[in-house]
């Protein structure tokens, strides 16, 4: 529309903040978003707990190296239970946030946005969801759950040629 409206919003993770950045022809302006003491908490574990997957799958790769079989099994659980679970409170989280304010996690609408230093506002087309971020998370825990199950398959063939 005349004049052109653009508007992005971002949740960083480290540190934990929501950005909106709104634009029209002349003018270029941001707010950070107050956030809920209990989603920043969340969202705060969110790295912890990813690398400390990290750390498992490091141990369980020098495990595996050293023929510490059982070890490298426990670690392995370890990080795909570590992973997986961030990325269920993630999305868990992120759903709560995106309930109250946009409806969805995913999707489309009109959003009434204010502009930032203007006493305007303007309904606009939207959509939202999560970005390339998440999806790459989604990747690797679908690698994770596929190299468990290959690990399995290898002790479970190991074992099968012993008897």
């Amino acid at each position: 529309s005349n004049p052109h409206l653009e508007t992005s919003t971002k949740l960083y993770l480290v540190p934990t903040e929501m950005v909106t950045i709104v634009a029209n022809n002349n003018v270029t302006a941001g707010e950070i978003s107050s956030l809920d003491e209990t989603f920043t908490s969340v969202i705060n574990l969110f790295p912890i707990t990813i690398s400390v997957s990290i750390f498992f799958i490091i141990a369980t790769m020098l495990l595996t190296k050293y023929n510490k079989r059982k070890s490298s099994f426990l670690t392995f659980i370890f990080a795909i239970f570590f992973f997986v679970g961030s990325n269920i409170v993630f999305f868990y989280a992120m759903s709560q946030l995106a309930d109250v304010t946009v409806g969805s996690f995913i999707g489309s609408g009109n959003i009434d946005f204010s502009i930032p230093g203007e006493r305007t506002s303007e309904i606009l087309s939207s959509s939202w969801g999560p970005d390339i971020g998440f999806y790459l998370l989604l990747c690797a825990a679908v690698v994770l759950i596929l190299g468990f199950y290959l690990y399995l398959k290898d002790i479970l063939s190991n074992k099968n040629k012993k008897n």
